[in-house]
């Protein structure tokens, strides 16, 4: 389970997308492909951990469009 701090640094990452370096662009997409997976394997019947778990999914989402469109 991340701590505070793991998520402290999520949000310093997807603040700022269209600085990203290969590395972070690599590191966003492992990190929203774990995600993707913890959150299809939790218990459904959980379904506010789930839709929290699959927001950070969309919200990573959201950052790798816009370092796409930045390039």
């Amino acid at each position: 389970m991340p701590d505070d701090q793991d998520y402290t640094d999520l949000g310093r990452l997807l603040a700022q997308p269209e600085h990203w370096t290969a590395g972070e662009v690599r590191m966003a997409r492992m990190i929203r492909r774990s995600q993707a997976e913890a959150a299809a394997a939790f218990d459904q019947r959980d379904q506010e951990r789930v839709g929290a778990m699959w927001a950070v999914v969309q919200q990573i989402d959201e950052a790798l469009e816009r370092w796409e469109r930045s390039r």
